[in-house]
């Protein structure tokens, strides 16, 4: 019992702590939610073009009879991105 009343103590405390730094950073929920949300849509763009690129080097490798690897050593391109 004394951990669980130990641990309710120390949330307590860290939430004043975030609360203290948030106001004196000016950082409100809003502002932080809106950040996250542009975030999460560049991430969806991004994953969006990076599928295109890989359909048409793809469609690349098929018509030149390379295979994928020979395409992205052909272009310097990290075999990671798949």
């Amino acid at each position: 019992m004394e951990e669980v009343s130990a641990l309710k103590e120390r949330i307590e405390q860290l939430r004043q702590e975030h609360a203290s730094l948030a106001d004196k950073l000016g950082v409100t929920d809003e502002a932080v939610d809106q950040s996250f949300r542009r975030r999460i849509g560049l991430l969806h763009e991004y994953n969006g073009l990076k599928d295109i690129a890989l359909m048409l080097l793809d469609k690349y490798a098929g018509e030149t009879c390379m295979t994928k690897k020979e395409v992205f050593e052909k272009f310097d391109l990290d075999n990671e991105v798949e």
